[in-house]
Parts: structure tokens; C-alpha cells; sequence
């Protein structure tokens, strides 16, 4: 290995230095020795012969332990334990040189001393630096307090820890003053100079008598229950509360690492990310269709696939404004390669000479299909679209696949098709049995079944944002009814593991953990705004709507489950009649049409397990 001159220069003036404070060490330790002992000062002559033997000796364990490559300024524990094993062995050289000149008169004394002064020298001369930098930093800290933002930690873990380092290292933007934590033994200490002033139930007090401005929630272990805790406790001073999201990899925390809260901290469900490396190269290289590619499912699936680097990036979508902005956003976030790769076509999914039209010139080997209708009560009020939408939809563009030899068709269905009560889960249901049993071609289908969105469009999290923001009530249905959630990403990430996974016939299932009580959910995104529910903000039950039910499934009965690589996603197949294909069900849909109770009737005879109930 090559040295630079500098550092050539430097090695050799540390070693120089080392020396001097090796043999000063000995000459304090044994003038101290012999005044103490009431000793002749002739012992100096015998420790000047042995003078050369011990810095050699120090020279040589300097390089041998490689002292010469440590970056003191970056220095860790390791690379002072290093440094004190290497002043160690060289006062211990130093010692037994001393032996062999002088004789049995030298004492291990003589050792202890000159390695304690020896080993304060050589870290304070590889350290001050960084001592006077963090003094510094201290001293224009205390000077800026009056200016920076005074804030609680909740937690007194590795993640508060770093927390504390980090912004320690920021001068002006931020000082804690004060901890919380729940652990009694705890109480009273401190870490980095801030002490633990009391339990998380001492929010309030605490956050009084410190005048924080705010609080970070420093405990990314927290259980679901305990988070959704901490975050009524913290919400309770009214002050703005986010959320740290956990210790890096490297030890190290950046003010980009904690987060003001949302949605997803309130459910407490770790994001699964799905999406990996067999993902990418499934869709590397490959002409790629969405349909509904506007949409909030549609939109983040061209963000996703835009990142693993397809031939070509077909958005279809029936409302231009949506394939607007999600094409103008691509072209901002992935510019010439955008240019170049992104094609944006505005039709229905029910317009099968508009999807030959587009199927023909872009030649799609995959198909992602998003295009559907989903608000339940709006579909309950008139059917007959969510079956021309959803069912003849998903009928056209399957067909289209098929004649024009696409790879892959990955539909995307919804838990409420299982045991369905409303005719959106139903059209969706029928949507999984149209591409489960019509004529494949060499085309793979499947389905992906999922829960509610966090923040999709027409979601509850945004409703409730605005009514909590016009100042109430926030409406909820029953105070009963719970419902499954993820997040938008996840649930693209399960739609593109889907298509790489892909065999056909399947239908893709997500662990979704604990299912979420919306009251719940409204009382907590009302506490998250620091009020108060049912005295600053009331909740309002509206009563289910039409078609509602107060939860969902994933899984229909009769349906054979089996976990895949990925352990949080599932396969469900459930066995169909042999007789039913396709082309039947999209004509049986057909004749009745125009008689919202004949297409019940109808629906009902397709699906079995669906219940209408006229006034639910």
C-alpha cells in the first residue's frame, strides 16, 4: 500500500510525538518514584540507556497495530481501545528495559504511572480536535438557545441516542429538553446532558414547565396498541408530535429521519415492502400497460415501474386530467428517459375499438389492469355501471391481451369482493372469474386482493382530514365497523410481485395484519390534530350505507390458501364449475341490463355467496 508524502509526513510526527510523551511519561514516573522513595536521582543515567530500547519497541507496535491508518476525527470506541492496548505494551516494553539496565531496583509502580500519563498524552493529542470542535459547538449551542426550537423525546433508547448526537451536531435548529419514558429505572437519568423528567403520561406537565414546541416519539419498537399511546398522550399537549423512524444502519440519525405523523402511524402497521430484485427485472426492458392510470393505484404503479426501467410506459385513462398530471410528473421526476418511454392514451376500457386501436400500435406485454369503479354506495345507486365498467371492462381488455399476444394480465380486485353485500364487490368478483376462465391464449392471468388504501382517492382518511379541518363532525358509519388497511405503496408492491410471480389462475393475497376500527381511527386522527373527540370535534354515526358491511374478508369460503417465498403474500384458488366461462357470464350480464333487479338476480346467480338487502 502506497503512501501519500503528508501522510508520510504525518505517521512520522505522531511516532515523534508518542516518543516524547513514551520517555517523559518514565522520566515523571521515576523522578516521582525516587523523590518519593527518598531515592538517589543517579537512576535518571540507567533509564537514558534504556531510553532507545522502549521507543523502538513503541515505534514498531504503532505500525504492527496499525495506529498510522486511524482517522481520529472519525475515531470509534474500537479505535481507542487500539490506542490504549498500544500504549499499554509499550509502557510494558518500556519497563523491562528498565529492568534489564537497572535490575531488580525498578518497581511495577514505575509501569502503572508512566502508562497512565503515557496513555492521557496520546489521546488527548489524537482527540483535542474533536474535544475543542464539540466544546465549541456546546458553547454556540448555549449561545443560540434563545433562537432554536425546544423540543421533548419520547424514549430513552438507541433511538433517542441518536436522536440527541444528531441534533447536538445542528447548531441553532433544535434543543431537547427533556426526555420521557415509561421505564421506572430511568427516572431522573440523563443521556448526552438531557434528563428523563418523567413518564409519557407527564406529557402535558412536562411539556409545560420545559415550554417545548414540540414533541419527536423516539420508539420505533412500539407495539401497535403502545403507539397509538404515545400518540394520544403527546397529542393531548397540542403540540405538533412526529415520529422518528428508527436507528440507521450505521449509527448514525439526520434530521431527515423522523417525520411528522400520518395515517400509517396511527394504524401502527410496519409497511411491507414487497417489490424486489425479480420484480425489476420482470419489468426492465418490457412495453408495460395501466389502465386507470390516472388513478391513485394506477399513478403509483407508473411511479414504481418508471423506476425499474421499462421499454415503454403505456397510461391509459378515461379522465385526461389524471393522465396529465401523473405523465407530467413523470416527465419531471425521470426526464429524457420519460421522453422517450412514456405514452399517455385518454378511453374507456368499455370502447373495445379505442382499446384495439391502442393495444395494436403499442403492443403491451404486460398489463397492469386499474381501471375500475370502487365507491360502493355511489355503484349501489345504479348497477348497471359497475357491471359495463368493471366486469365488461375487464372482459374487453383481457380479450385484448389475449388477440394481441400479450404475457401477462394482473387484475387488480378488492376485499370486498369476498362475501359481497354491495354490487362493486360483486362486479369485482365476476371481474377474477372473467379472467380466470376465459380463453388464454398464452397469456398469464391473475388477480391481486386487497384491502382499503391509506389516501386513496375517495378514501376515509382524507375525508376525515377535511371534516376534522372544517371544524366537525367527523361521520362515521357505525361505531362497529372495522376494515383492513395498507398503504398505497404496499399495495402496488403486492399488484407488481403479482406479475412476476405469476403462473396463472391465481389470486394474490396480502397479509394485512389486525383489521382497524374506523371509530378508532377518527378518534386518534382527531387527537393527532391536538383536540379533543366529542368536545372539541364531535363524531357523528351516520349508519351504514347501502350495500356497507361492518367488515371485510379476504378469502371466500371453499377457497385453498398457500403462502408463497415472500411470507406475507398469499395465493388463494378456489375451485370454479367446470361449465362457466367468460363469454357466459358477460352475456348472461348483458340480458339483463336494463332491470336493476333482474341484473341482482342475475349477479346473485353468478355469485352466490352475494347478499342484496334492498334498505341495509
Amino acid at each position: 500500500m502506497k503512501f501519500s508524502k503528508s501522510r508520510f509526513l504525518l505517521t512520522l510526527a505522531l511516532i515523534a510525538a508518542d516518543c516524547v510523551m513514551l520517555g517523559g511519561a518514565y522520566a515523571v514516573s521515576i523522578w516521582f518514584y525516587t523523590y518519593l522513595q527518598k531515592l538517589h536521582f543517579g537512576l535518571m543515567q540507567p533509564y537514558l540507556e534504556s531510553l532507545s530500547i522502549m521507543l523502538s519497541a513503541h515505534a514498531l507496535l504503532f505500525l504492527l497495530l496499525g495506529m498510522h491508518r486511524v482517522m481520529w476525527n472519525h475515531a470509534s470506541i474500537f479505535d481507542l481501545v487500539r490506542l490504549i492496548t498500544n500504549c499499554l505494551l509499550s509502557s510494558l516494553a518500556g519497563y523491562f528495559a528498565l529492568r534489564i539496565t537497572v535490575g531488580g531496583f525498578t518497581s511495577p509502580i514505575l509501569g502503572v504511572c508512566a502508562f497512565a500519563l503515557f496513555s492521557c498524552g496520546a489521546a488527548f493529542l489524537r482527540l483535542y480536535p474533536k474535544i475543542f470542535a464539540e466544546f465549541r459547538e456546546h458553547l454556540a449551542k448555549n449561545h443560540s438557545d434563545s433562537k432554536s426550537i425546544p423540543i421533548i423525546i419520547v424514549g430513552a433508547g438507541d433511538t433517542a441516542d441518536n436522536l440527541l448526537k444528531d441534533i447536538s451536531s445542528r447548531v441553532g435548529k433544535y434543543r431537547v429538553v427533556g426526555l420521557l419514558d415509561d421505564n421506572e429505572s430511568k427516572m431522573g437519568l440523563s443521556i448526552r446532558g438531557t434528563r428523563v423528567l418523567g413518564k409519557v403520561s407527564d406529557a402535558l406537565r412536562v411539556a409545560k414547565e420545559t415550554a417545548a414546541k414540540e414533541i419527536i416519539i423516539a420508539i420505533p419498537s412500539a407495539t401497535t396498541e403502545q403507539r397509538r399511546r404515545l400518540i394520544k398522550e403527546c397529542s393531548l399537549t397540542g403540540l405538533p408530535v412526529r415520529m422518528a423512524d428508527g436507528v440507521l444502519s450505521f449509527g448514525e440519525a439526520t434530521a431527515a429521519k423522523f417525520h411528522s405523523l400520518n395515517t400509517s402511524d396511527l394504524l401502527g402497521r410496519g409497511e411491507q415492502t414487497l417489490a424486489d430484485k425479480t420484480t425489476a427485472e420482470f419489468i426492465t426492458g418490457k412495453r408495460i400497460m395501466v389502465t386507470g392510470g390516472g388513478g391513485s393505484i394506477g399513478s403509483e404503479l407508473c411511479r414504481q415501474i418508471m423506476k425499474c426501467r421499462p421499454q415503454k410506459l403505456i397510461i391509459f385513462d378515461i379522465y385526461e386530467n389524471n393522465a396529465y398530471d401523473i405523465h407530467q410528473e413523470l416527465l419531471v421526476n425521470f426526464d429524457d428517459f420519460a421522453k422517450d418511454t412514456v405514452e399517455v392514451y385518454v378511453g374507456s376500457v368499455q370502447d373495445k375499438s379505442r382499446l384495439d386501436y391502442v393495444f395494436g400500435k403499442t403492443k403491451p406485454q404486460v398489463i397492469f389492469h386499474a381501471a375500475a369503479y370502487k365507491h360502493v354506495p355511489l355503484m349501489e345507486e345504479c348497477p348497471r355501471l359497475a357491471i359495463e365498467n368493471n366486469v365488461f371492462g375487464t372482459y374487453n381488455v383481457s380479450g385484448m391481451a389475449v388477440a394481441h399476444g400479450a404475457e401477462k394480465f394482473i387484475m387488480i380486485s378488492t376485499d370486498k369482493a369476498v362475501s359481497p353485500t354491495n354490487v362493486m364487490g360483486a362486479s369485482k368478483r365476476i371481474a377474477e372469474a372473467v379472467i380466470h376462465t376465459r380463453e388464454r391464449g398464452g397469456t398469464v392471468f391473475s388477480a391481486v386482493r386487497f384491502g382499503n388504501v391509506l389516501g386513496s382517492n375517495g378514501s376515509v382518511v382524507p375525508l376525515f382530514k377535511r371534516q376534522i379541518e372544517a371544524g366537525g363532525p367527523v361521520t362515521v358509519t357505525h361505531p362497529d365497523i372495522i376494515r383492513f388497511f395498507m398503504t398505497i405503496p404496499e399495495a402496488v408492491g403486492l399488484v407488481l410481485t403479482a406479475g412476476a410471480k405469476a403462473q396463472g389462475g391465481e389470486t394474490f393475497l396480502l397479509d394485512m395484519g389486525e383489521p382497524v376500527k374506523i371509530a378508532e381511527l377518527a378518534r386518534s386522527m382527531i387527537e393527532m390534530a391536538g383536540l379533543v373527540p366529542d368536545k372539541d370535534i364531535e363524531i357523528k354515526y351516520s349508519g351504514l350505507r347501502p350495500g356497507e358491511k361492518l367488515y371485510e374478508e379476504l378469502l371466500v369460503d371453499g377457497e385453498k390458501v398457500k403462502k408463497t417465498p415472500d411470507n406475507k403474500i398469499y395465493i388463494a384458488s378456489d375451485e370454479r364449475p367446470a361449465d362457466i366461462t367468460a363469454d357466459g357470464i358477460v352475456e348472461k350480464l348483458k340480458q339483463t341490463l336494463t332491470s336493476a333487479d333482474k341484473l341482482r338476480d342475475t349477479i346473485k346467480e353468478i355469485v352466490p355467496d352475494y347478499v342484496y338487502t334492498p334498505n341495509n
